[in-house]
């Protein structure tokens, strides 16, 4: 993989691993643009003393929000954000369902289980509860990022992006609140694919922070 002036080791090794795991064309893309677009050289320098667990979170991050179907998801009402937890709550079901079901047919199960049937229903419980408490970790971890106005301007996949890395940045306490505008400006144009010569000011991330936090502190109705 061609990587970009100033980028960190840590970051290499996220995205060298990222270059083999993914194979659908537009997260490819996205891992090689934050990887070796020559906007990115501005953003390396304003993290480079941060440690490795650092870089990495960021990294991990910058990727999974950019996941076109994540990206969706953030878009929408955080009680209605489903993707992200859709895989383990499928899991949590299917062995919950499976262990009612031998329960229910005990004799038919032992019949053809390779094994002792009472061995296999509370590691099902057990693998059952493991993946509800993952799912609803996932879940939970995006609930705070605040959903785009949809009568508002702007690309609401562009803006929920912006939100997501601003909550990312503002986690790792790391950046002033200029330099993390200054970084979620280039990630965006390098993320959605601008051209070099397509520029996201800093002012409008600014602007959308104010009002995601105003819309965050506004009493539900």
């Amino acid at each position: 993989m061609k990587f970009c002036k100033n980028v960190p080791l840590a970051a290499k090794r996220m995205f060298a691993g990222f270059e083999s795991q993914f194979s659908v064309a537009e997260i490819k893309r996205i891992v090689t643009a934050l990887a070796s677009d020559e906007r990115m050289e501005t953003v390396w320098p304003a993290i480079q003393n941060w440690n490795d667990s650092q870089i990495e979170h960021f990294v991990r991050l910058a990727l999974l929000f950019a996941d076109p179907n994540i990206l969706t998801d953030l878009t929408l009402p955080p009680e209605q954000r489903l993707y992200l937890s859709k895989g383990p709550y499928s899991l949590q079901i299917t062995a919950e369902q499976f262990a009612e079901a031998i329960e229910a047919n005990r004799a038919e199960a032992a019949m053809f289980w390779p094994g002792i049937v009472e061995d296999i229903l509370p590691k099902l419980h057990a693998f059952s509860k493991q993946q509800y408490d993952y799912g609803f970790g996932l879940w939970s971890s995006i609930q705070d990022i605040t959903a785009p106005n949809r009568r508002g301007k702007g690309e609401p996949r562009e803006i929920a992006y912006g939100n997501a890395m601003t909550r990312t940045l503002e986690s790792i306490l790391a950046l002033t609140r200029d330099k993390q505008e200054q970084v979620i400006a280039t990630l965006t144009e390098v993320v959605f694919g601008y051209s070099t010569g397509e520029k996201i000011d800093p002012d409008r991330i600014k602007a959308r922070r104010k009002r995601a936090r105003r819309k965050s502190r506004a009493p539900s109705r």
